[in-house]
């Protein structure tokens, strides 16, 4: 599993830019375990802006860190 942001298009395709990465860590209890981890950066924050969300590249992962995921 993966988080990624649509970049833009090119030949007819979405080129998508991923941010996260699922790792898998092993298995408790039939239920997998693993965190997102950071792979990439955020190119398009402008909407975040627009809807009042921080839009600081380096704020979300400092927020992302705070939560476990990177």
């Amino acid at each position: 599993m993966e988080i990624s942001e649509v970049i833009g298009m090119e030949d007819g395709e979405v080129v998508l830019n991923r941010l996260y990465q699922f790792k898998e860590l092993g298995e408790e209890e039939g239920k997998l375990i693993g965190v997102l981890e950071r792979t990439g950066t955020m190119l398009r924050t402008e909407k975040l802006s627009m809807a009042g969300i921080a839009a600081d590249v380096t704020a979300l992962s400092e927020e992302a860190s705070a939560h476990g995921m990177d």
